[in-house]
């Protein structure tokens, strides 16, 4: 159990280089292309694509043990909330790398649940699973936050993020 923890931060790392690929692609490329439409559909429809793009692994059994179109629309479900914060994580930092870092995260974290299959308990993978719907609760709350927080409203790009008058070494503000 200690050795799954302790590789948590590691897997992290190792994940977040793997996930850079795909980031460069659904967030890096397919996110920016649909923000004509707006930053919301852009959003839905990255995370959707995302999610029906595993669904050949899903109907192979995958994530949640159900290899049919129930599985695949928890994957979309899941796919479509965390890439509503992956995609805000992307648009704030103008970088695809946050997003890898968080999806690298995400897969590193999704093996604590081996920890309560080793304890001889099975769980419901499309309920509890880094995907399922308990997280999907979870996302929905941050997302939440992070519009009341006023960081989806029209006229704050990512590059807004900057402050406004920025520190020079020389001691001088510009």
């Amino acid at each position: 159990m200690a050795l799954q923890l302790a590789m948590i931060p590691l897997g992290a790392v190792v994940n977040s280089v793997l996930a850079f690929g795909e980031e460069l692609g659904w967030r890096g490329w397919l996110q920016t292309a649909l923000m004509p439409l707006g930053t919301w559909p852009a959003l839905l429809v990255t995370g959707a694509v995302w999610g029906l793009w595993h669904a050949p692994v899903i109907l192979l059994g995958y994530n949640f043990a159900r290899p049919d179109l129930v599985g695949v629309l928890f994957m979309v479900g899941g796919c479509v909330a965390w890439g509503i914060l992956f995609g805000w994580l992307r648009l704030r930092s103008t970088s695809v790398w946050p997003a890898a870092l968080a999806y690298g995260s995400l897969n590193a974290a999704g093996g604590l649940l081996l920890l309560l299959a080793g304890a001889g308990v099975v769980p419901d993978m499309a309920l509890v699973g880094p995907l399922g719907v308990v997280a999907w609760a979870l996302v929905a709350v941050v997302v939440l936050v992070i519009v009341l927080a006023g960081q989806f409203r029209p006229g704050t790009p990512a590059a807004s993020a900057a402050p406004a008058v920025a520190y020079m070494p020389e001691g001088g503000a510009r």
